[in-house]
């Protein structure tokens, strides 16, 4: 019997996203499917983190929303997020056979989706595999979770040189060659240090493609000209390319480091295209 995960998407108020587990169990037992893992979630962008973990590990995700379940004003550009208030979606690692879902799926009137197009350090593995392309990453403020991210998906080995965890002015300076008077002048959480850093991941790897990450994920340190979820990502590659964006994030820490992971692997993706 094929084992799948479930998502569930819940208000954050609501307290019974146990009967709708057991609700959606009995459903995937009497579909011919196993419940593996199920977890929950109250917000697009805390759906869409959960999704990544669960298809990184190679696990085709069912994905339901919850009957007390309201759209998040963040659905965090999702179509599998969108998808499900329609009906659920059930979401297929890249190189898993579907055949042996596919009766299942009729039968639960789930929609198919490739977990490319929803989980963003999938797609960016699978782009950069399909490109035979080699990334390094440059880390502040989300200290390696970028990395985590990207080597929790099968076949990454073959495409991560790996991740430098530049937290300090010293090591910005130290590890990736960022000018001092850059960082004085700029403050570390700038444009031109991030490019900067990524310039000098991608001089220290000899790779193809670099992605820099800077910013305050709080709860202190904002200030008024750069408020706690300020984030400014770049990324450079090989042909010349080199591309910075400015995140406006909200939320706790943890959420705005997941949220700011999510648009690294975006921003490499679009640089890749």
């Amino acid at each position: 019997m094929p084992e799948v995960a479930l998502l569930c998407l819940c208000d954050a108020a609501t307290s019974d996203f146990a009967d709708e587990v057991r609700d959606f169990a009995a459903r995937l037992t009497g579909a011919g499917l196993e419940l593996a893992d199920a977890r929950s979630a109250h917000s697009g962008v805390d759906a869409s983190c959960e999704l990544d973990e669960l298809v990184a590990r190679g696990r085709p995700t069912l994905v339901v929303r919850a009957a007390s379940w309201r759209r998040s004003r963040d659905p965090g550009r999702e179509p599998v997020l969108v998808a499900t208030h329609a009906g659920p979606a059930l979401v297929v690692p890249p190189a898993f056979d579907a055949t042996a879902l596919a009766e299942p799926g009729e039968r639960l009137g789930a929609r198919f989706v490739a977990a490319a197009e929803v989980a963003p350090t999938v797609g960016l593995v699978t782009k950069l595999s399909e490109r035979e392309l080699r990334l390094i990453a440059a880390e502040s403020c989300t200290g390696g979770m970028l990395g985590s991210r990207i080597t929790a998906v099968p076949g990454s080995s073959d495409v991560f040189y790996g991740s430098l965890v530049t937290y300090s002015y010293d090591a910005k300076t130290a590890v990736l060659g960022v000018d001092t008077r850059t960082l004085v002048r700029h403050g570390a959480v700038s444009e031109e240090v991030v490019r900067a850093m990524a310039r000098g991941a991608r001089a220290l790897g000899g790779v193809d493609v670099s992605v820099a990450i800077s910013g305050i994920a709080g709860p202190g340190g904002g200030t008024p000209e750069k408020p706690v979820g300020t984030v400014w990502i770049a990324c450079e590659t090989a042909r010349g390319g080199e591309v910075a964006r400015l995140l406006h994030l909200e939320g706790s820490r943890d959420r705005i480091r997941k949220h700011a992971v999510r648009e690294c692997a975006r921003l490499v993706t679009e640089c890749l295209d």
